[in-house]
């Protein structure tokens, strides 16, 4: 690792060489792919807040100067001895602005004591508004400063002063930091001169915090030049800003030391001071704040290990800095590989860096869609089969090594689409209603919906589980087969079309359309994957066949699951229906997705049928229900369910698979525990004269597995053979279920 080292410093010697305390030009970079300045109002005034808070407090409890952190700034210096921002610019950027606000304070201050004719202090506030100007602008204006100082301090030495004198120092010295004759008479109207002087400063100096995007500083400068202060000798400090500002980063600027001026008046007292020894004290405040406030420092020679750093040392789950990282991984290969010039790399991030905020990430897209969002395009470009939902600290490592490594050109054709990828799954996720809470009752909606295509659902059923993994492989179809049909001449992707193009798949309900055939018949056979396991472990193999076959750089349809492979999932699920228990979660949801399946067919001689409509629920809320109610009424206990052997527990019986029916929640609650032979009304309440609930009632009749009981009033109670029964026609529909093909009506059983 090419670490040039690590301090403790504050802004003055944030560019110093390590182990030098010189205060020198700050010469700070913020690269193409860094997100602009955010920091608001709360940002701003906790930070001056706490600063205070540790001033007052002090060491051991006692008032004084104690140093006050704000976390590392991680940057990679040049040769040229610039430094690139990695982490911190957002608090860095804010202390820049601390310093501009210092140097229009001291600039006024200066003004107002040549205006006073203050002799006494001349010299020295000269000489700090000269260290000022070096930290900000470098040595061009510093120079041109320091004659206009050296004059005055001459001139007024002089025994002879002629009356105008200070009248023509202080014209000098207002031409030498621009800024216009103090008439404040339309303070308006002198904002705008100001305003003009600034630009014309700002024209001749560099900034000692500058951006690769050129627009970027245009906008600093802009909201810089804006930004008027001025004092009188009646009249404390006060801002303005000149003319209306529409862009919203020249406001965010703005904002900023606006907050900044504000919060810097609400800690120093006014009371028995003038205006210029008020202003004194606020640059007094600013200048403890610069001094005082440290970054732990860390600099490299390396961009690569400058992220390294920077990961290490924030060390946390997938938020709104780790997409950073993503997005500047993009534009970052993107600044570095494109033989295109600086005015189209410009406007093309400022582009995609449109799309990423205001219709990817945005402030509503929520930590889990993030993620999720993340993780897919992670899985689209890489196809890394070792990728895993939770390596959300590994996205940015295999995007690099096994996507962008491969690209030596990259230009603005390639990052919009693959921004586009961004946007087109975080479409995707939208379109399909993926829910990040309420899962299980968002699968159980889809899966009784008669106008969603067999997609829809499988999205559904696969977030539900939390099998991620798997889901991927769909994404990656979907995402791959709309790309290479709306991909032009230029090689640019069309995106437009692509929230039409899922709505349609998602209203293909009845999954026969040609565009989308081959999705449709993914989605299923992964739909049927999800079911037939006990894990995600089997679908995730059969998935990550998949998306091999369908990735950036590939498509293929070729896919089928091997007679062995389908043939193992079939006895893995015998084995886990067999097994099969009331009340654990995934197990409880599948049961429910395949009575659901039930109920959409019906029952011939010996296969189901699909009905050609499907069959309306009521309500989504749709519950498993014990038949045989798990709890009994002790003074009815005669009508219930006893095991033949003695201390034998009931739910033995009464909690596999045999005994259960789906039922929705309002019939549910209304039959509460009642015996079987007096829930079944409740059953055809929900689905009258449905085959299933007909069964039952066949099963119920059957000497061989139930038995007649009571006096003058007969009623039929179910024996272990009766559970072992359905259980076992329950194996056979189900099964039947999950061997057909996508569009197969008829669905035999043995």
């Amino acid at each position: 690792m090419d670490l040039k080292g690590a301090e403790i410093r504050n802004v003055k010697n944030l560019c110093s060489e390590m182990g030098s305390k010189e205060n020198v030009p700050m010469r700070v970079n913020i690269p193409y792919y860094q997100r602009p300045y955010k920091w608001g109002e709360d940002n701003i005034k906790n930070l001056i807040n706490d600063f205070k808070k540790n001033e007052e407090n002090g060491k051991d409890g006692k008032k004084g100067k104690k140093e006050y952190f704000v976390g590392s700034a991680v940057m990679v210096v040049s040769a040229e001895k610039n430094h690139d921002v990695i982490d911190g610019q957002q608090r860095i950027t804010t202390m820049f602005l601390f310093t501009y606000l210092e140097f229009l304070l001291q600039r006024a201050y200066v003004e107002e004591l040549l205006s006073k004719k203050r002799i006494a202090k001349l010299d020295t506030a000269l000489q700090k508004l000269e260290e000022i100007c070096n930290i900000l602008f470098g040595s061009k204006i510093e120079e041109s400063l320091k004659k206009v100082h050296t004059e005055i301090i001459e001139k007024v030495s002089e025994e002879e002063q002629g009356d105008n004198l200070f009248d023509i120092l202080l014209e000098n010295y207002q031409k030498a930091v621009f800024l216009p004759e103090k008439n404040l008479t339309d303070e308006m109207e002198y904002a705008d001169k100001y305003y003009i002087e600034q630009k014309k400063l700002l024209k001749k100096c560099d900034l000692s915090l500058k951006y690769n995007r050129e627009s970027y500083n245009e906008k600093l400068k802009e909201a810089l030049s804006s930004f008027v202060i001025f004092l009188t000798d009646v009249h404390n400090p006060k801002c303005r800003v000149a003319k209306q500002k529409e862009d919203e980063l020249v406001k965010q600027y703005i904002d900023a030391m606006k907050y900044e001026f504000n919060g810097l008046c609400n800690i120093i007292s006014i009371k028995g001071k003038s205006p210029i020894e008020y202003t004194n004290e606020l640059i007094s405040e600013i200048d403890s704040m610069l001094e005082h406030i440290k970054f732990c420092v860390i600099i490299t020679g390396n961009e690569n290990d400058a992220y390294t750093l920077f990961e290490v040392l924030n060390d946390r789950a997938l938020d709104i800095e780790d997409l950073d990282l993503i997005k500047n991984l993009f534009y970052k290969w993107y600044c570095h590989h494109t033989k295109e010039d600086d005015d189209t790399v410009d406007e093309c991030i400022e582009e995609v860096d449109e799309i990423w905020v205001e219709k990817v990430f945005t402030p509503i897209t929520g930590k889990d869609r993030a993620k999720m969002i993340s993780y897919f395009a992670a899985v689209f470009f890489t196809a890394d089969d070792a990728l895993k939902y939770n390596d959300s600290e590994r996205y940015r490592e295999v995007l690099e090594n096994k996507y962008l490594n491969n690209k030596n050109e990259y230009n603005s054709v390639d990052i919009k689409n693959d921004i586009g990828v961004y946007q087109m799954i975080a479409i995707l996720l939208e379109n399909v209603e993926l829910a990040y809470q309420h899962k299980n009752m968002k699968c159980v909606e889809a899966e009784i919906s008669v106008e969603k295509s067999i997609t829809y659902k499988t999205f559904h059923l696969l977030n539900a589980l939390k099998q991620y993994g798997v889901l991927s492989a769909l994404i990656n179809v979907i995402v791959k087969q709309y790309i290479d049909n709306h991909t032009g001449t230029d090689g640019a992707i069309n995106i437009d079309e692509f929230g039409k193009y899922v709505d349609e798949i998602i209203k293909d309900y009845k999954n026969n359309n040609e565009k989308f055939i081959k999705i449709h018949e993914i989605a299923f056979e992964l739909w049927r994957f999800a079911l037939l396991c006990p894990s995600a472990d089997m679908p995730r193999q059969e998935a990550k066949k998949i998306i091999s076959l369908n990735n950036v750089n590939r498509q293929e349809f070729s896919y089928t699951i091997s007679l062995e492979i389908m043939n193992s999932m079939k006895e893995e699920f015998l084995k886990w229906i067999n097994a099969w228990k009331y009340g654990k979660g995934d197990s409880d949801l599948k049961a429910k997705v395949l009575f659901i399946n039930l109920f959409n067919t019906e029952k011939r001689d010996n296969y189901l049928e699909l009905l050609a409509t499907g069959r309306s629920f009521r309500t989504p809320d749709i519950q498993l229900d014990h038949m045989e109610a798990d709890n009994i009424n002790h003074s009815a206990e005669e009508k219930y369910f006893k095991p033949k052997n003695i201390g034998e527990q009931r739910n033995v019986y009464t909690d596999t698979i045999g005994n259960f029916m789906i039922l929705d929640s309002k019939d549910n609650n209304n039959k509460d525990n009642r015996p079987l032979e007096m829930a079944l009304e409740f059953y055809d309440n929900m689905s009258p004269h449905h085959w299933m609930i007909e069964e039952v009632r066949e099963l119920l009749q059957d000497d061989r597995y139930s038995k007649s009981e009571g006096g003058s009033v007969k009623y039929r109670v179910p024996v272990e053979e009766f559970f072992t029964e359905r259980r076992n026609r329950l194996l056979k529909y189900f099964t039947a279920i999950l061997s057909r093909k996508l569009n197969d009506e008829k669905m035999p059983f043995a």
